[in-house]
């Protein structure tokens, strides 16, 4: 525990010098060479806190192993006692990163924009879903996932087009629609890196919604 306090303490006066050094150097610097500097540093320092712990948080996943070891150990294997199908149980992901998705999606489906409100006119159940699918050994890190209705997480299923363009899909069989899959998935990859998304990832993660 002493450790840990000393730690603390270390950290919050490097903080504070850090700080008084940065506000010495601004009022050398005329204003808009403050508004320069300001303006990447205050995006830097909101923003690093999320870098490092969804960093973190990709590499415990991955466990240093490759994509394609990833693949074979989650794919459904035969039990030799019974003969059943046994598909290996996927871990629960973490509540940090699902509080925070759902708190830069608004608890709203990426793509159709529906989610849960007072009226209850647009509502729809809100579901977190694997950008690139965990299926093929991607993990549930913050950078990919997002949200959807339930509707269509269930459309979207498994579709994932790789590099070379191949379209890799595996549909629920009352919800198979390859071209609906693939606009939804397009639209997952170009909402993750929005920039305003990605500062209410980084604002919900200090106010520590998921803890």
């Amino acid at each position: 525990m002493a450790l840990v306090k000393a730690r603390h303490r270390r950290r919050a006066k490097a903080f504070l010098a850090a700080a008084v050094l940065a506000l010495a150097v601004l009022f050398i610097l005329p204003l808009w060479a403050r508004y320069l500097l300001v303006l990447p540093a205050a995006a830097a320092v909101l923003c690093l806190p999320l870098l490092t712990r969804g960093g973190r948080s990709a590499l415990r996943q991955a466990r240093w192993t490759s994509r394609e070891r990833r693949i074979e150990q989650r794919k459904s294997y035969t039990d030799p006692v019974t003969g059943a199908q046994v598909r290996p149980k996927r871990p629960a992901v973490e509540g940090w990163v699902r509080a925070v998705v759902y708190y830069a999606d608004r608890h709203r489906c990426v793509y159709c924009h529906r989610g849960p409100n007072r009226r209850g006119s647009k509502w729809a159940e809100i579901a977190l879903d694997h950008i690139k699918p965990y299926s093929l050994g991607f993990n549930a890190t913050v950078w990919n996932s997002a949200t959807l209705c339930q509707q269509h997480n269930l459309v979207k299923s498994s579709y994932y087009k790789t590099d070379s363009g191949k379209i890799l899909y595996r549909p629920f069989k009352h919800a198979a629609d390859m071209g609906l899959a693939g606009e939804i998935a397009r639209r997952e990859m170009r909402v993750r890196l929005y920039p305003w998304r990605i500062a209410r990832m980084a604002i919900a993660y200090w106010l520590r919604r998921g803890r």
